[in-house]
């Protein structure tokens, strides 16, 4: 079913979206204004189809926000993932000669539980007994994470970075301007820590991309710069009110607070 409010559409599954006779998970895929901001997983505890859209609305902004699967750290990245995709929702990992993680794996993973508050519903116990389970996953897990891919955030950018050029008169085909590898590259982690370095990756991406097809973004504010006495060679290619128009846009389309 599909129902629309405030500029939102949101599509929700039908059907279990677990094998399970319990609880009812559903899968909510949510757009705005037509483009994709998020797909997730929602436990189903209303009364009738009309209480559960409106829960949906009234927590609009917590599953705008949720976490981004691409960018969580490893192993929690795969775990949650891995846990995603089962059939039954509950998802184990036992003590046996293909355990697929090393102990300072397990060292790290308790950090991730801490960092994003999964105690309750991600288990660990290095000491199991053989074929016990080491690492315990429940239904809930998949609920706390957005599990739009790094290629639509990269279109998405993309989009932007059309849209902002064609509002200076330059047309390009950006196909092959691959912001993608720079998504992929950092964990969630690292992007908190250096927020401003991942962004400026980001559009250092785009600047090689723009250089390369012999592109010059004219700039009053690197004009003032240059007047001011600094060296053109030294200024960047994207400058000034450009450089944080599109870095507060990525920040937006990746869920970073600036």
């Amino acid at each position: 079913m599909v129902t629309s409010m405030y500029g939102y559409e949101i599509s929700i599954s039908e059907d279990n979206y677990f094998d399970d006779e319990t609880y009812m998970y559903r899968q909510i895929i949510i757009k705005e204004n037509g483009k994709l901001k998020m797909i997730g997983v929602v436990l189903d505890e209303a009364d009738d189809e009309f209480d559960f859209m409106r829960t949906l609305f009234d927590n609009m902004e917590h599953f705008l926000n949720l976490p981004l699967l691409e960018t969580l750290p490893e192993p929690l990245r795969t775990i949650v993932k891995e846990q995603e995709q089962s059939t039954y929702g509950m998802w184990f990992y036992d003590n046996k000669e293909k355990f697929p993680f090393t102990e300072d794996e397990l060292k790290l993973l308790d950090e991730q539980i801490k960092q994003y508050d999964l105690g309750y519903i991600i288990e660990v116990n290095p000491d199991a007994g053989i074929g016990d389970p080491i690492i315990t996953c429940y239904m809930s897990l998949c609920t706390y994470f957005n599990f739009i891919g790094s290629a639509t955030l990269s279109q998405y950018i993309t989009d932007t970075t059309d849209v902002w050029l064609s509002g200076k008169g330059i047309h390009l085909d950006l196909s092959q301007m691959n912001v993608e590898k720079v998504i992929t590259s950092w964990l969630r982690q690292e992007i908190e820590e250096s927020k401003a370095e991942f962004l400026g990756q980001l559009i250092d991406c785009i600047e090689d991309f723009l250089e390369e097809k012999g592109i010059y973004i004219p700039s009053k504010d690197r004009d003032i710069a240059i007047t001011n006495g600094e060296d053109p060679e030294g200024l960047a290619l994207i400058y000034g009110e450009d450089y944080y128009y599109l870095a507060d846009t990525f920040a937006e389309i990746l869920h970073i607070t600036r």
